[in-house]
């Protein structure tokens, strides 16, 4: 069995969002680099921007969808299970309802594809920033500060505490230990 060790949990969280930041920076980056590209070509006249799948246009939306669902899973692993089940499954829903019916009603708009791929954008973000806030109370109210330098650890030993303090992190977390 691990001991909790409040120094080796706080590491592995830190280091896990310096990780999952540092992934969805690069990964924003490529997508618009790619897209750079494709108005390029549009400007050019190489290719329109109308004539490509629209895959294309919703492939931006996958660091924010991966973003939710692991700051969803964040929640969950503080055994805040109907909060994590509101995220994961209600809240997406309801406001892409309410911004097709705010569209559509109000607005007068007829929806198209770009205007769903907006909407989960929209969605995406907000659901993104308030995830993100009640994380950062979780982890806050169990004295974890993620805005903190991960403390250097040496190259050979790395491996091991990564693996060490994500046992400690289930310990944490269960309080059984």
């Amino acid at each position: 069995m691990y001991t909790w060790n409040s120094n080796n949990v706080n590491n592995y969280i830190r280091w896990n969002f310096k990780l999952v930041l540092k992934t969805f920076l690069l990964c924003f980056l490529a997508f618009f680099i790619f897209y750079l590209i494709i108005v390029l070509l549009h400007i050019f006249n190489f290719k329109s921007v109308h004539t490509h799948h629209y895959f294309v246009y919703s492939l931006w939306l996958a660091p924010f969808s991966a973003l939710y669902i692991l700051l969803a899973s964040f929640i969950l692993s503080y055994k805040q299970n109907k909060l994590a089940l509101f995220f994961n499954k209600i809240a997406l829903n309801i406001l892409l309802i309410l911004f097709l019916f705010t569209t559509v009603y109000f607005l007068r708009f007829s929806v198209q594809f770009y205007h769903i791929i907006l909407f989960l954008f929209l969605a995406f973000c907000l659901i993104i920033i308030v995830e993100f806030v009640l994380v950062s109370r979780i982890l806050l109210k169990h004295d974890v500060h993620i805005t903190q330098k991960v403390i250097n650890i040496e190259p050979k030993i790395r491996k091991e505490s990564l693996t060490d303090s994500w046992n400690e992190l289930c310990c944490f977390n269960s309080r059984s230990c």
